[in-house]
């Protein structure tokens, strides 16, 4: 695997720094804008939330895709989502790093994207639907934010559980942040 040193390096600003707010769980959508990736639904599932938890997040998705207009259309319908279309990667790691969580909704089982490693990398926990490689290695982390794609009481339980877990200080959004351990084991891949 070869990999860019420019990794290492978050930019403490970006186009998009005016679309975090810190007063809200900042939740960031890295997706491919098709439908197995299932983000149609996961917006569906978040409409149906209760007015308390839809006034306290704030998601922004990025990617590109055959669902994109789509899913701009529906982002428009609801104050609590941001369509950022594509974005370069420094703005991406700045959204990675800035952002409270990191949520990959999946219609299928899938293996273990570069998403979830650059997440990872950045310390940001990450919201998944159980199935394939990602659920099954992201279900030995601390916290287990997994649920079955159609499970949408699950999947509010862990929202609230993140809106509690941010108001006690345990999901900090530092656009700076990069988790020793992690930046160690990139230094060494780098190496």
């Amino acid at each position: 695997i070869l990999m860019d040193e420019n990794i290492l390096h978050t930019p403490i600003n970006s186009v998009f720094k005016r679309n975090i707010n810190t007063s809200l769980l900042n939740i960031l959508i890295p997706r491919r804008l098709v439908n197995r990736t299932g983000i149609l639904e996961f917006l569906k599932n978040c409409s149906t939330f209760p007015e308390e938890v839809k006034k306290n997040i704030n998601l922004l998705i990025v990617g590109s895709g055959y669902l994109e207009n789509k899913i701009k259309t529906q982002s428009e319908k609801f104050f609590f989502v941001n369509f950022l279309g594509t974005v370069n990667q420094n703005d991406l790691n700045y959204l990675y790093a800035a952002c409270d969580v990191c949520c990959m909704p999946s219609k299928d089982a899938e293996g273990f994207g570069v998403s979830l490693l650059e997440a990872l990398f950045r310390g940001t926990p990450v919201i998944y639907t159980r199935g394939g490689g990602m659920g099954d290695f992201l279900d030995s982390f601390q916290y287990k934010f997994g649920y079955e794609f159609n499970d949408k009481t699950k999947l509010l339980n862990i929202i609230k559980m993140c809106l509690n877990l941010k108001k006690i200080g345990k999901l900090n959004s530092d656009p700076t942040k990069i988790p020793y351990q992690f930046r160690k084991n990139i230094e060494l891949i780098i190496k």
